[in-house]
């Protein structure tokens, strides 16, 4: 099978790693031609260690320098059978990719987004040939999460389907199958989450480190320092994107474009929520990540050890429940996505049978009357 990735960014880079480990022919499309180069000299420069420490043998040397490709012509992607679009997220960048790549393939071929925030509604309906077009998401960082999104939309193909749930199989994947929440399902609850952590930055109530020290009571990873991972921009832009057709009272964060301004952009960059020195984590004082003015939260609001623990722990529950009334996907699917990225010891499923709902309800509405309206709850089922 011949899969064709478009975009070498930190999402592209892993797909194409995933994929090329796995015996696929993989050619990659990068804009500009001295990156293609180079990134085609990295490749073939591993291909020759790995031949060298015994790692493979030659045929398979011979085999991979051939079919692991760099380019930067749009017709190269011609011959594949599925081709996985990376790019930034900005609907009308991808619209103008999928319609000049689209003439170019052949009828039984396949294109997919790994959009986070963009409608593939509003994409499949600027595409041609768009029952063979859907989202294939992938989750950062790609070796230690192993689920897939296929992000469905009401035209897409039941085969189109079928075929991207046969190769999550093969590339050791999961597949959950969402319908369109504005691009990735299990995000949308994620971004629930993420913003909860960057409103207490913003109001000044704990540092990163105590908020994330706070998560790990009922997950592994921390708000904060999965914010630095993803990227302060691409964060931000999933945000905007979501939040736009969210629930009353989530509102896009100053914070993070405040630290975008100051060029600190993720744990890539060295700096972000976090500043990165080797393995030691900084963090500036708490008055550094306060916003005046901030609207998502009442300004009397409770501060202590506790309440900024439940307020982590229901923003979780708050997203799950908001997704359910939106028929996102089965209450299984996203229980089983969101506890697999999260790393969580229990989903949201068995949370709520543990803590028994009424009095999850009960706890969801006391925030919304405490701390902002977004965590009042509507769902009953």
């Amino acid at each position: 099978m011949k899969i064709g990735i478009i975009g070498y960014g930190k999402m592209g880079k892993g797909i194409f790693n995933l994929f090329s480990s796995l015996n696929f022919e993989v050619t990659v499309l990068i804009r500009e031609n001295d990156k293609a180069i180079n990134f085609q000299v990295q490749v073939d420069r591993r291909l020759r260690r790995a031949l060298k420490k015994g790692l493979i043998n030659e045929d398979q040397f011979q085999k991979k320098s051939t079919t692991l490709l760099f380019s930067q012509n749009l017709e190269d992607l011609g011959n594949c059978d599925l081709v996985i679009e990376t790019i930034t997220e900005d609907a009308k960048e991808k619209v103008t990719l999928f319609q000049k790549l689209g003439p170019l393939l052949s009828p039984g071929a396949i294109m997919v987004t790994n959009t986070s925030s963009v409608s593939i509604n509003e994409l499949a309906g600027k595409i041609k040939n768009n029952e063979r077009f859907c989202g294939f998401h992938f989750f950062n960082p790609i070796p230690l999460v192993n689920i897939v999104e296929i992000i469905k939309w009401k035209n897409v193909s039941n085969e189109t389907v079928n075929f991207l749930s046969d190769l999550a199989y093969r590339i050791g994947r999961k597949a959950i199958i969402v319908n369109d929440a504005c691009g990735s399902g299990i995000n949308d609850v994620l971004m629930y989450y993420y913003a909860e952590g960057i409103y207490l930055l913003e109001q000044g109530f704990a540092t990163p480190s105590q908020i994330d020290k706070a998560a790990k009571a009922f997950n592994t990873f921390g708000p904060c320092e999965s914010i630095d991972i993803i990227g302060i921009p691409l964060t931000a832009k999933i945000m905007e994107n979501k939040f736009k057709r969210s629930k009353e009272g989530l509102v896009r964060s100053s914070l993070l474009y405040s630290l975008i301004s100051q060029n600190r952009l993720g744990k890539d960059c060295g700096k972000g929520l976090y500043t990165y020195s080797g393995e030691t984590l900084e963090e500036d004082t708490p008055e550094f990540y306060i916003h005046e003015g901030q609207k998502h939260s009442r300004p009397d609001s409770i501060n202590n050890e506790a309440f900024i623990l439940n307020r982590l722990f229901y923003s979780i529950l708050n997203g799950f429940f908001y997704n359910l009334s939106k028929g996102t996907c089965s209450q299984e699917n996203l229980d089983r996505g969101i506890k697999e990225v999260l790393g969580m010891p229990k989903g949201p499923l068995a949370l709520i049978e543990s803590i028994g709902k009424d009095k999850m309800m009960e706890e969801l509405n006391s925030l919304a009357d405490h701390v902002g309206v977004r965590f009042r709850q509507t769902y009953n089922k």
